[in-house]
């Protein structure tokens, strides 16, 4: 009995891959150009003076930027149109990049599972893989078959995620994992016996891994801390796999 070991992707598979990766590419792009600009930025009245605040979140909190004038009026509506144009490019970018996604699951291509999408997602949005984060384990198979190119018959992807720190230089954010955690999912917690670990409300883990040599560079006051593990050493020395691949549920 013949066993199959490699199938190589079809010319329309393999078609379907690069056009999705074009697709992702523009779309997050215009996403990461939107996280770039303010929450908000309003018009407020005190005292009986028009001001211009910069807001940081939904509960309204900000940080006047002086009083009103006809520079700040011209800051105020050139926020405002281009905060309109990005989302509506980014509306029409997700539109066309779900007809791949559609695609791409109808022609059976590897699949990440619909928990660990969008963590990739909102780390990429934020500038964070290859630079900070690497995936590591069963999560990270989907990018190798893409690279290879073809399907190799696996056991399933564990019902967790493993990602690595990498950064050589000290994170100055301060909470560069953990704020991209809670922007996911806000009922992530870390789990007090295993501090290298967060997990949901859902009962889904990530686990935080680095190698010795790069521990130092996690901010003090990020969460989870990672896991140290001597093995993690050889991942600084290989070449990241950089692929799109699809999940489970393709975009919220």
């Amino acid at each position: 009995m013949q066993v199959t070991i490699f199938r190589p992707f079809s010319d329309e598979q393999a078609r379907l891959l690069v056009n999705l990766h074009q697709r992702y590419e523009s779309w997050i792009e215009v996403e990461r150009e939107r996280r770039e600009l303010p929450y908000d930025l309003r018009k407020k009245t005190i005292n009986g003076q028009y001001y211009l605040y910069r807001i940081t979140d939904r509960s309204g909190n900000g940080k006047s930027l002086g009083r009103w004038s006809v520079k700040r009026d011209a800051e105020f509506t050139a926020y405002h149109a281009r905060k309109a144009e990005l989302k509506d490019r980014a509306a029409r970018l997700r539109t066309i990049l779900a007809e791949s996604a559609a695609l791409y699951r109808a022609l059976r291509l590897p699949l990440l599972s619909s928990d660990a999408g969008p963590i990739l997602r909102e780390c990429d949005r934020r500038q964070l893989l290859g630079s900070h984060l690497l995936v590591v384990g069963t999560n990270a198979i989907s990018a190798y078959m893409v690279e290879a190119n073809g399907v190799v018959p696996l056991p399933d992807e564990t019902e967790d995620f493993d990602l690595a720190w990498v950064a050589a230089d000290d994170d100055t954010s301060g909470r560069a994992v953990w704020d991209m955690l809670k922007a996911v999912d806000p009922t992530f917690t870390v789990n007090s016996e295993r501090d290298f670990q967060a997990r949901n409300a859902k009962a889904y883990e990530v686990e935080l891994l680095v190698a010795p040599s790069r521990s130092h560079s996690l901010g003090p006051a990020d969460q989870p801390r990672p896991m140290a593990l001597p093995e993690q050493e050889w991942l600084l020395f290989g070449r990241p796999v950089d692929r799109v691949t699809g999940c489970a549920i393709m975009l919220e």
